[in-house]
C-alpha cells in the first residue's frame, strides 16, 4: 500500500476536484484504489427498502459487465445484508459478514473469485440519509489476504472527505438538471427571455430574445450589456436594471419595472419587464441568473403552428390556417385571397373555431391565440 504524505494529499486534491465536477469519479476511484493496493473498487447509492443501487460506478478491475454485478451483489451479497442492517456512517470488512470458512461455501464469494478474481474487501458507509446510504468498496485479490488495521485507519480518514465530494457532485448534477430544465422551458414561452448575472452582465438569451436582439431595431446586446437603441430607452432600461440588480443582492425593494422600448421605423415599440430573480447575501456566484428581462415583440408575436391547435383546441387544419392569419392581423377578405377560398367561408372557419374555443367574439380568440406557446425555428 502506498500510503505517503504525498499520495494521500494527491487523492485528497482529487477527491474535492471531481466534488467540483473537474475530474471523474472513475478516474479518482482508480487513483484511491492504487493507494491501497487493490484490485478492484466500486462505489454506489442504496436504497434502503429494496437494496438496490441508485447510483453506481464500477471501478478498476471488474471486467463483468456493469448489470451482471449489479444483479449478483444484489441478491447474494451477504456484505450489502450486513450493511443494510445497521445504520449511520461505518467501516466493515468480509469477516464482519461471515466468517472464513463461511466464506469458502458462499455462492458470492465463489462467484466474486471465479469471474472477477477478487476475494476480500475493506469497505466504508459514507453516507447514510436513511432510506439512501452510500458506500465505497475496494476489492482486494487473494494474495493480497484480508485488510489490515493501516487498510482501515486510512479508509477511515479518507471518509469523511468522499462523502463530501459525493454531496457536492450529486448537488452539482441536481442543479444542472435544473438548469437544463430551466433552460428547455424558456423555449417554450412567446417572449424573449434575457437573464442577466449579479456584475450586469448578459448571462443567457432564449432563442426568441436572440431573434428580437439580432435585428438591432429597438435592443442589442454590447459587450455583454443588454442596450436600447435609443439614449433615453437605454438610460431608464439600464435604470431599471441596476435597481433590480440591488433589490436581487438584498439591497433593497424594488419589484422591477415595466418600460416600452421604441423601435427603428415601426410604431409600435418592444414590450420590456425588468425582474429581480433572486435575494442573496455574501457571495455573489457565478453563473446563477440574478435579473430577467422579458421582451414582446408586439409587431412579430410568436405564433404557435397549425397542429399546435389542431392539437390543443380540436381545430380541423383549414379553421387553424384560418386563425392563426387573423391572429398575424389580416381582415377576413385577405384571408380569403390568402387561401384561395371564399369570404363567406372564412366566416364559417372562424364561427367555428371560436364554437370549440367557447367564445363568441373574434377579439378573445385572438387573444387565445397568443396566449399559447409559440413554435421557434432558428435563433
Amino acid at each position: 500500500m502506498n500510503t505517503n504524505e504525498d499520495n494521500v494529499l494527491g487523492i485528497l486534491n482529487e477527491l474535492y476536484a471531481t466534488g467540483l465536477g473537474e475530474r471523474s469519479w472513475l478516474d479518482t476511484l482508480s487513483s484511491i484504489n492504487a493507494l491501497f493496493g487493490g484490485a478492484g473498487v466500486n462505489a454506489f447509492d442504496f436504497s434502503r427498502p429494496t437494496g438496490a443501487p441508485t447510483t453506481c460506478y464500477i471501478g478498476d478491475g471488474n471486467d463483468v459487465g456493469r448489470s451482471d454485478y449489479i444483479d449478483h451483489i444484489h441478491s447474494i451479497d451477504p456484505r450489502l445484508q450486513y450493511v443494510i442492517a445497521r445504520q449511520g456512517p461505518m467501516m466493515s470488512c468480509d469477516y464482519d459478514a461471515l466468517p472464513e470458512e463461511a466464506m469458502r461455501r458462499h455462492e458470492y464469494y465463489d462467484w466474486l473469485g471465479r469471474v472477477c478474481g477478487m476475494k476480500y474487501h475493506i469497505g466504508a458507509k459514507f453516507i447514510d440519509d436513511g432510506d439512501v446510504f452510500s458506500c465505497i468498496s475496494i476489492e482486494l485479490g487473494i494474495k493480497h489476504g484480508p485488510p489490515e488495521r493501516e487498510d482501515f485507519n486510512l479508509l477511515g480518514f479518507l471518509a469523511p472527505h468522499i462523502a463530501n465530494s459525493w454531496r457536492m457532485s450529486q448537488r452539482l448534477a441536481q442543479a444542472a438538471r435544473v438548469d437544463d430544465f430551466n433552460l428547455a422551458l424558456l423555449e417554450t414561452v412567446p417572449w424573449g427571455v434575457v437573464t442577466i448575472d449579479h456584475s450586469g452582465r448578459v448571462l443567457s438569451a432564449n432563442s426568441a430574445a436572440r431573434k428580437i436582439v439580432n435585428r438591432g431595431d429597438g435592443l442589442r446586446i454590447e459587450h455583454r450589456s443588454l442596450c436600447a437603441r435609443r439614449p433615453a430607452d437605454d438610460r431608464r432600461l439600464q435604470g431599471e436594471i441596476g435597481l433590480s440588480l440591488k433589490t436581487a443582492r438584498g439591497e433593497g425593494l424594488h419589484p422591477g419595472g415595466k418600460l416600452a422600448i421604441g423601435r427603428q421605423d415601426k410604431d409600435l415599440p418592444y414590450g420590456v419587464r425588468v425582474m429581480p430573480l433572486k435575494h442573496v447575501t455574501g457571495m455573489r456566484p457565478q453563473g446563477v441568473p440574478f435579473v430577467a428581462v422579458v421582451i414582446a415583440d408586439l409587431v412579430e408575436p410568436q405564433l404557435p403552428d397549425t397542429e399546435d391547435l389542431v392539437t390543443f383546441l380540436g381545430f380541423s387544419l383549414r379553421e387553424a390556417e384560418v386563425v392563426l392569419l387573423v391572429a398575424k392581423g389580416l381582415p377576413p377578405a385577405d384571408v380569403a385571397k390568402t387561401l384561395r377560398i371564399s369570404a363567406g367561408t372564412v366566416r364559417t372557419h372562424l364561427s367555428n373555431a371560436m364554437a370549440k374555443a367557447g367564445t363568441n367574439r373574434r377579439s378573445a380568440l385572438v387573444g387565445l391565440i397568443h396566449s399559447l406557446p409559440g413554435r421557434y425555428g432558428q435563433s
